[in-house]
């Protein structure tokens, strides 16, 4: 039986949710607006504006919201949780739940040691790297992000290795690999990519190439979809012992209306050539949803680790 959707939450009638008041939590206040909020003794916490840009199949999309900030009460006794009220999302979800490092993030406010994004499943031989925490100024998009060091990608048996200058994040804030699950394809930059593409060019000899795909740059053709067992394998390797063997179908998409697989990769433009995705700065890598649809990831905020895990999910 089909359940009758839910009520719109109205914060004016809720017994336990308040508006944000600057005398009582200007400094939740400073973690949405920085440290020049504007937040004043007598008045609210100013609304807030939240732009968002992710590329799909198609193209480029941007998202914008709007609204007002009130704390709730949570039903573990976590008081004043903070919660943004969107008054017109626009091409963006109806909600979102952050599961960064930034103060107002779900597991910092709720002082998790440990969360996994597969609930009620564990393993015991998780191979481990650790999570950096980043000191460099970063810009405001890149603020909040769990940090990685990835050292190699490999492609068949080609060993690709990173830059060491573009393993961590420097002083501008440039380089590093970060996990961005709100982002559906993953993001290399140029030179990573390029040789990425190689690799996968040369591994491919009977493949013929097919036009690019939107901002999918690299597509073969393909005459059925038994093709795409015949590609090679994709590894990432990160400092420590962890390594992520992705299965085929999540780095390889079929468009069977033209023919072609794609890898499920993206890069910036460079001289008016290849996918424009607006990104010029900031992480080297961006790990995105499609990719990780298939691993297991343990986030131990205790001991600054990032556990990994291959399985199946049916999402």
């Amino acid at each position: 039986m089909e359940l009758p959707p839910s009520p719109a939450f109205d914060p004016d009638k809720s017994v336990s949710s308040k508006p944000l008041h600057c005398y009582s939590s200007a400094g939740k206040c400073a973690w949405i607006h920085g440290k020049n909020s504007n937040c004043r003794y007598a008045s609210l916490c100013p609304g807030y504006e939240f732009m968002f840009a992710s590329w799909t199949t198609d193209g480029f999309t941007f998202g914008s919201t709007f609204g007002h900030l009130i704390t709730e009460t949570m039903e573990n006794n976590i008081p004043d949780f903070l919660i943004g009220c969107s008054n017109s999302p626009s091409r963006l979800p109806l909600g979102y739940a952050a599961f960064g490092n930034a103060n107002q993030s779900l597991p910092s406010q709720m002082a998790l040691k440990k969360f996994s994004f597969h609930d009620g499943v564990s393993y015991p031989d998780l191979t481990y790297t650790p999570l950096f925490d980043v000191a460099v100024e970063l810009g405001p998009h890149f603020r909040g992000y769990y940090y990685l060091k990835l050292q190699e990608i490999v492609v068949g048996d080609k060993r690709i290795a990173i830059p060491v200058e573009k393993q961590l994040p420097k002083r501008d804030g440039n380089g590093g690999t970060i996990v961005d699950t709100g982002i559906p394809f993953t993001f290399l930059e140029r030179s990573i990519y390029e040789a990425v593409r190689h690799e996968f060019e040369n591994h491919m000899g009977n493949f013929s190439r097919a036009p690019d795909h939107g901002v999918l740059g690299t597509c073969f053709s393909s005459t059925s979809c038994q093709d795409i067992t015949m590609v090679p394998v994709l590894s990432f390797v990160f400092d420590g012992v962890a390594k992520m063997d992705f299965p085929t179908q999540k780095y390889f998409l079929i468009d069977d209306k033209v023919g072609a697989v794609c890898l499920s990769l993206t890069t910036d433009v460079v001289g008016g050539v290849g996918p424009n995705v607006g990104l010029s700065s900031g992480p080297a890598v961006l790990l995105g949803n499609y990719l990780l649809m298939d691993s297991f990831m343990e986030f131990d905020l205790v001991n600054s680790r990032l556990g990994l895990q291959q399985e199946h999910c049916d999402i």
